[in-house]
């Protein structure tokens, strides 16, 4: 169902019943853009005015559906930030969490609880509440908010915006046309953006940038890549060296919004990937999905099952025992900003020096 969306508003299709039903979505998409618009005026011109913290507030958001890298960024900047002995709290909706037998998961923030296990982390839809308990009883000096740049009732004491540069403004329409979850008026707010999978895609920033330049002239603008840190077994976290993948066959596992990127940095690493186990975006893996998969595996006869630190949590929830015919392995990659990373570490202590 999803890929038939797809094909239609990307234009793939181009039969009579495809185009009646994008001038549909079009006409949805102008109602559904212009009550964001009139939102955004009327916080922009102070009609409706937002909440002001004690506490310093650092929004990390996208202007796109899918995967753009937010939470690898999230988690760069709150190394930054406790590396200058902050004390810090991380805010997200728990988008698509699961209840379990190890209670309530939410792929995201588990993968940053275990991360920082002394950081604050509070899942929760209502930013205001969530805000309040992190300067009251978390006692944190600065807020970071996950997926939060549609957000305008909370004052941000810094607006990054994350661009995927593999799909950096999602077929030029607000949903449901088009994949952007906003329109461009947003971003004129933002401080920073950061391109992420600049590396991917080198011959395309020149061209984002010069688009980000028509809605905002002042923000930094900062690339950044996605590289292999560690990989480990999803069992007992036994860790191997990266340079174990190189010509093994693999498999992979993954229920992300940018699965090519997680593909390439695989091959990146020397690895022939003979299957591609793909499911939509936080899909909720169960114990016959698993069973499946490694069966098929086994068949193939794979060295291991390569998925993602996002997909850990979720695959642990349905896996009760290591299989002893294979092995699978979590890649767990981080956000290495290109060029300038100290000044983007700069900007972030900029907030506190006053």
């Amino acid at each position: 169902m999803k890929d038939f969306l797809l094909k239609i508003i990307s234009g793939k299709s181009r039969d009579v019943l495809s185009n009646g039903f994008r001038s549909m979505l079009y006409f949805l998409s102008l109602i559904y853009s212009g009550v964001l618009f009139v939102r955004f005026f009327l916080y922009r011109f102070c009609i409706l005015r937002a909440s002001k913290y004690d506490i310093k507030v650092i929004s990390v958001g996208n202007l796109t559906v899918g995967g753009t890298g937010k939470t690898p960024l999230v988690e760069r900047i709150t190394e930054y930030l406790l590396n200058k002995k902050k004390r810090v709290s991380i805010i997200s909706r728990g988008y698509k969490g699961i209840h379990s037998d190890h209670g309530f998961i939410a792929d995201e923030p588990q993968m940053l609880k275990s991360i920082f296990p002394e950081v604050q982390v509070i899942i929760n839809k209502d930013r205001d509440a969530a805000l309040k308990l992190a300067q009251g009883e978390g006692g944190c000096e600065v807020a970071v908010l996950d997926d939060a740049l549609g957000n305008l009732k909370i004052k941000k004491d810094l607006e990054i915006v994350c661009i995927n540069c593999l799909d950096p403004f999602g077929l030029g329409y607000v949903l449901p046309r088009g994949l952007l979850r906003l329109p461009f008026c947003y971003i004129s707010n933002a401080q920073i953006f950061v391109l992420t999978h600049a590396d991917l895609a080198p011959e395309k920033v020149e061209d984002i940038v010069t688009r980000l330049r028509r809605y905002n002239t002042k923000a930094e603008i900062f690339k950044s890549a996605h590289v292999p840190e560690l990989l480990y077994n999803i069992v007992n976290t036994e860790r191997s060296e990266l340079s174990s993948l190189n010509d093994a066959k693999v498999a992979l596992l993954s229920a992300i919004a940018g699965p090519e990127s997680f593909k390439k940095t695989v091959e990146s690493l020397g690895a022939r990937i003979v299957e591609n186990f793909y499911f939509d975006d936080h899909h909720v893996f169960t114990d016959k999905e698993l069973k499946t998969i490694i069966a098929r595996s086994v068949e193939l006869e794979v060295h291991s099952i390569i998925t993602t630190a996002k997909d850990e949590p979720r695959i642990k929830a349905v896996m009760h025992n290591k299989h002893p015919d294979i092995e699978i392995l979590v890649l767990k990659i981080k956000l290495e900003v290109e060029e300038d990373e100290g000044r983007f570490s700069e900007r972030i202590s900029a907030l506190f020096a006053d």
